[in-house]
């Protein structure tokens, strides 16, 4: 038989209750290969596969799914082939987070657009990945970020070109206490352009959840 490993990021929610929540970052990552290998069936026409799931060189808190494809042939090679998949998930639990005006959570969907100056809410839970909230304490590192780009000036082999770089302004970093599993946090909208709130925690076996919320404020400056 012939048998080849496959890892896929995925969107994941638990939907319910959650459905209108964020959770996970907001980059992605394609289809990779991780290996693959041959080998005997045994007497009774079966084999033991493992591969070892590993976060290193992957998107920070990103949920992925893991694949096998495998190929096996007998004596007359005839050939005949089964995929088998497993969603792998980077800690115990998952960061939910919506946003919402005003200084309460709301229902319906978690706002994309504010305007400056109005008041917000971030409300956030610890989720397992039956969608049930997993009731830790403790506390969350939240991080503030307003993008904002900027024109440099850049030397080339041809002499000096004008490019735009994003920059990175990390307006406010706090922990913010969990309860039972939940937590919240009210602030006013900024100046307009676009923002992106970042919360990470680490189970109790070290392992990192991280989930980003990007949203955009409306103002009367340039971006």
């Amino acid at each position: 038989y012939y048998a080849s490993w496959t890892r896929e990021q995925i969107d994941w929610n638990p939907g319910g209750l959650w459905k209108d929540w964020r959770f996970g970052p907001s980059g992605r990552e394609g289809r990779s290969w991780l290996g693959g290998g041959e080998g005997v069936l045994d007497d009774k026409g079966t084999a033991r596969l493992s591969i070892q799931t590993t976060g290193e060189g992957a998107i920070e808190g990103a949920v992925f799914r893991y694949s096998v494809e495998v190929e096996a042939q007998d004596a007359a090679r005839q050939s005949v082939a089964a995929r088998s998949s497993v969603i792998v998930h980077p800690a115990s639990f998952l960061i939910g987070m919506r946003l919402d005006s005003g200084n309460r959570e709301g229902s319906g969907p978690s706002i994309f657009f504010q305007s400056e100056g109005r008041d917000l809410t971030l409300s956030g839970a610890h989720v397992d990945a039956d969608g049930r909230i997993v009731p830790a304490g403790g506390t969350v590192s939240m991080e503030l970020v307003r993008q904002e780009w900027k024109l440099q000036r850049q030397e080339t082999p041809n002499g000096v070109s004008l490019v735009w770089e994003r920059e990175e302004i990390v307006e406010d970093s706090r922990n913010l206490p969990v309860r039972a599993g939940r937590f919240s946090h009210s602030f006013k909208a900024g100046k307009g352009g676009q923002w992106e709130l970042r919360i990470r925690n680490t189970d109790s076996e070290g392992r990192r959840a991280y989930s980003v919320l990007p949203f955009y404020v409306s103002g009367s400056g340039w971006i």
